[in-house]
């Protein structure tokens, strides 16, 4: 009788040792659902076996040639910890599977001579960010208003006066205040620019930024909430603290619209 009494004991031992296994899938040692709330919770997700962590959203900066000032693009996109890039020349495009990226930087040094690269883009639905030249090219090539035959050339521009001040992109994450008329240095030294006449701009691009120096000329623009034309041709590098501010709105916001 005292033995068969050892064994039932055996057997619910047993049985409570692979319950407290399968209540704590985590292999912490401590239960679900302790009792209470008090200290014999535990705090881990054990029914969660989704990764806590956030994966990274991609940036893709495309360039012709002139890998060293993608680069420069590159890095500053990585403004917070959840953005990295990958860089690709503008021949690669068309074989690349752009679905894993957030955001396409367009570098002044594009060309966009290869139609199976500017379809790749368009056919995309993502946002970009068309730089100077390259970024006019491109917007061209899809036939956007903002792009090269529309744009007026100026080769020493550094400021801009803010415009829609209600925009994001001036307000999250960094806040400007009532930018409306005020004059931002953007670069410490004078750099290339292009610019298009405010009073010929369709009802579909929006106007974010003034030449300071001619108040009816658009540096910096969004074309259908997609197609962001930065005016200005020098790298990231060579922007003031106002500049970089600016520019991590706009990368933020393109990259979470």
């Amino acid at each position: 009788m005292r033995a068969m009494l050892l064994i039932w004991l055996a057997m619910l031992l047993a049985a409570l040792l692979v319950l407290s296994c399968e209540a704590d899938d985590d292999g912490d040692a401590t239960l679900d659902g302790g009792g209470g709330g008090g200290n014999n919770d535990d705090d881990d997700d054990d029914d969660d076996d989704d990764d806590d962590d956030d994966e990274p959203k991609l940036v893709l900066v495309v360039y012709k040639t002139s890998s060293s000032i993608a680069q420069d693009w590159g890095n500053a996109t990585k403004i917070e910890d959840y953005l990295d890039y990958e860089m690709l020349t503008q021949s690669e495009l068309a074989d690349a599977d752009l679905s894993v990226y957030s955001l396409i930087i367009a570098i002044h040094d594009t060309d966009w001579s290869l139609p199976s690269s500017v379809n790749a883009i368009e056919d995309s639905g993502l946002p970009v960010i068309g730089v100077h030249t390259g970024g006019a090219l491109l917007f061209g090539s899809m036939g956007k208003h903002l792009n090269y035959n529309h744009a007026v050339a100026y080769n020493s521009e550094q400021s801009v006066t803010g415009t829609n001040c209600s925009s994001d992109f001036w307000n999250t994450p960094n806040a400007f205040g009532d930018c409306d008329s005020a004059t931002y240095e953007f670069y410490g030294d004078p750099t290339a620019q292009i610019n298009y006449d405010i009073d010929l701009l369709p009802s579909d691009v929006r106007p974010l930024a003034l030449n300071a120096n001619y108040p009816d000329r658009v540096a910096i623009a969004i074309e259908e909430q997609r197609f962001f034309l930065w005016g200005f041709q020098a790298s990231p590098s060579a922007l003031t603290e106002e500049g970089a501010a600016f520019l991590h709105n706009v990368i933020v916001n393109l990259v979470e619209q």
